[in-house]
């Protein structure tokens, strides 16, 4: 058995020379065995001898065997190669109990070694991957419940320590919130034959919310074995985010389309009744009695055209009339308006930015937006409270919370100390027709107006707020460079008359016979039609010049931009007019940019088609 053994065996006296070497001792050494008998060991392994020297003096000196220990030496077959043993070694005893040789033990242990060596590195490299990467990776058991493992992020993702799961493995379960608990324990229960991936939300101690994206699957351990689970968990919040402003976005363009649509058709009508009231208001006797009843039907048609440039100003794609705007100065000028619209249980406050902030926007639009707010703030508090107006130049730089291209942007922010509004009211704010008031207390189009104004400048409107704890809105417009524009002056005295031709073109009856009847009555030549294709063919057969083109802009077979664009080809001298309840911004950024073409919005009433003919034919630029 010595001789055979599979580890090594030595024997040596207190002179370290052999006694006795077995044959894996000499193979180690590249000698035989009779080689070794007598030899000192530092003469047949150098590289051993002061490790050896050491054991064997010891135990000649105290009697006591040593215990087995690891020793690193140089092979001898391989030079610069490192060769592990376990060695140990025992005191052999004279019949009398004298100590007079030691034995040695030693087992190569390189390979195992090499093995610990490559582990130690793999687990240095998981160690490394788990606890830096965002994800949590988590390993446990299943039946019992138990935690293996879960990476550092679990405590920045949930919230909670990683000793608190290990000592309760359900307490990351209970993090769950109750509606979302039943479908991960379904997902659960199909362990451990399939794994599952969802979604789901984690109450933090703090009560906040987190969205985690969980997949987890079966470790196999052996064929048809499958105790263990494995699973990568991330934090997927801002992506729900995104998600959610990607579907209100996409709602509110639906909703933005659906209004623009009803706008459009409802202008048509307003045009009509107002053109109509107009012409029966005039051609009655001043003090006639039905003048008064014509005026509240010109009243209630002003009205709900109010309503639909509301509907359009949500859609974005209203006119508008842009100029640089002194921010301060706007804020400012409604300083007495609104102090008379919230009341004096109410105090206002106003801060504004040192250097006058500029920016791109239609002036009228722009306090039709902050007077909606602060109104909005004073129903908000109705027991009194505070309400700050405060103007800034802002530099947006990767901000999340608005969706807005890095950049300069004048910031003005409307903040109460109302009751506050809950997240879920949050969600449908800038929806046209949703409002939180009791019946005929509101149309709810204020905010959607709101939305639809501030969009259509370029800019956002975003709201902080909490139940009981007051509500911010805060508007951003692009910050455009000064100084502010000079606003027109409105037109006065009577209608301007003519005597060119024109050329109207509209597919709705009622409005065709206004403008025709208004035009003709200021002593214009008009040529009528119904569509782009029928007005083509009454320019061609027309002798003499067209001086105007005054068309609707969506009509079947043809619409009033192409029209414009072959008519200006036949009869380049022609000015054009181009009239619509619904104007998308793409058709004033084109076809308005010519020489010698305007848009006139609907409803109008008489005076205004009059003035704006007359504004066009009289413009000195030529087509």
């Amino acid at each position: 058995m010595f001789e055979k053994a599979p580890i090594g065996l030595w024997v040596v006296d207190r002179e370290r020379r052999y006694l006795r070497v077995n044959e894996t001792a000499a193979a180690f050494n590249g000698l035989s065995v009779a080689a070794h008998i007598g030899r000192r060991m530092a003469d047949v392994l150098p590289h051993l001898a002061q490790a050896v020297d050491l054991l064997v003096e010891r135990i000649f000196a105290t009697g006591e065997p040593i215990p087995a220990r690891e020793v690193c030496v140089e092979s001898p077959q391989a030079p610069g190669t490192a060769v592990w043993f376990l060695g140990s070694g025992y005191p052999v005893r004279s019949p009398a109990g004298e100590v007079v040789a030691v034995g040695i033990v030693a087992v190569e242990i390189s390979a195992r070694k090499r093995a610990e060596q490559a582990l130690r590195e793999s687990e240095d490299r998981f160690r490394q991957l788990a606890e830096n990467i965002p994800e949590v990776f988590w390993l446990g058991e299943m039946n019992p419940p138990r935690a293996l493992y879960v990476s550092p992020a679990f405590e920045r993702i949930w919230g909670r320590s990683r000793e608190s799961h290990y000592a309760d493995p359900m307490s990351a379960l209970n993090a769950v919130h109750p509606e979302d608990l039943p479908k991960l324990r379904r997902a659960q229960a199909g362990l451990p034959d399939t794994g599952y991936d969802l979604e789901y939300r984690v109450v933090l101690p703090d009560g906040s919310l987190r969205w985690v994206h969980d997949r987890a699957f079966p470790v196999p351990e052996e064929p048809g074995v499958r105790r263990r689970i494995a699973g990568l968990c991330s934090d997927v919040t801002e992506h729900k985010r995104l998600e959610d402003q990607l579907r209100q976005a996409q709602k509110m363009e639906s909703l933005g389309r659906l209004a623009g649509g009803m706008a459009h058709d409802f202008n048509n009508l307003m045009t009509a009744v107002l053109g109509h009231a107009s012409f029966a208001s005039d051609a009655l006797a001043e003090g006639h009695e039905a003048r008064a009843e014509i005026a509240e039907i010109e009243h209630a048609a002003r009205r709900a055209t109010e309503l639909t440039r509301q509907l359009l100003a949500f859609a974005r794609v209203q006119l508008v009339s842009p100029r640089t705007v002194d921010v301060n100065d706007l804020v400012l000028g409604l300083d007495a308006l609104l102090r008379r619209l919230i009341g004096e249980d109410v105090e206002l406050v106003t801060v504004l930015e040192t250097a006058p902030p500029c920016a791109c926007a239609d002036p009228r639009q722009l306090e039709q937006v902050l007077v909606n707010l602060a109104v909005n703030a004073r129903d908000a508090m109705p027991d009194g409270g505070r309400l700050v107006l405060e103007t800034a130049e802002v530099m947006l730089q990767g901000e999340t919370k608005v969706p807005l291209p890095d950049g300069p942007y004048v910031r003005i922010s409307v903040r109460d100390t109302g009751h506050g509004i809950s997240e879920e009211v949050r969600e449908h704010l800038f929806e046209p027709f949703f409002t939180t008031k009791a019946p005929g207390k509101g149309t709810g189009l204020g905010l959607a107006t709101c939305y639809g104004i501030v969009r259509q400048c370029g800019g956002h409107i975003a709201v902080e707020s909490a139940p009981g704890e007051g509500t911010c809105f805060e508007v951003y417009l692009p910050r455009v460079e000064g100084p502010p524009s000079e606003e027109p002056a409105a037109a006065e005295g009577a209608l301007p008359r003519g005597s060119e031709t024109v050329l109207l073109v509209e597919d709705e009856a009622p409005v065709r016979l206004v403008a025709l009847r208004a035009l003709r009555a200021l002593g214009y030549r008009v040529i009528e039609a119904s569509d782009g294709l029928d007005a083509l063919a009454r320019a061609t057969d027309h002798q003499g010049p067209i001086h105007m083109l005054v068309t609707d802009v969506v009509m079947p077979r043809m619409g009033g931009i192409e029209l414009g664009r072959r008519l200006r080809l036949l009869r380049p001298e022609t000015r054009v007019l181009h009239v619509s309840g619904y104007v998308e911004r793409s058709l004033w950024e084109g076809a308005g940019s010519e020489a010698g073409v305007a848009f006139l919005q609907k409803p109008f009433v008489p005076a205004t088609l009059a003035r704006k003919v007359r504004e066009v034919l009289d413009d000195p630029v030529r087509p």
